[in-house]
């Protein structure tokens, strides 16, 4: 059995988007984390995953908050800022191999 396709929007949803590209710019405009920056911590700590581990712990702290019922903006805000993370790491990445 096919599963159930989703039903078709009839807009985008890009809150989500939006959030997630404006934490990105925070992390690089008011806290300093560019690329050039990503990889000199990569390098300095010589963990190539230390990005990607900043990710993994947003993640980690919102799947515990949805464990324990916390608040779903304190839950939403945790979500993206894994996801701009990841986008940091994936830059990081992409620089190092490309």
């Amino acid at each position: 059995m096919a599963p159930a396709s989703a039903p078709a929007l009839p807009y985008v949803p890009v809150a989500a988007i939006e959030a997630v590209l404006a934490v990105r710019m925070d992390q690089i405009h008011r806290y300093g984390h560019t690329l050039e920056a990503d990889l000199a911590e990569i390098a300095r700590s010589g963990r190539r995953q230390a990005i990607a581990a900043l990710a993994a712990r947003a993640l980690h702290d919102a799947i515990e908050d949805m464990q324990f019922n916390q608040p779903a903006a304190q839950i939403r805000r945790r979500l993206v800022k894994a996801a701009a993370t990841i986008l940091a790491a994936i830059d990081a990445e992409d620089a190092r191999h490309g």
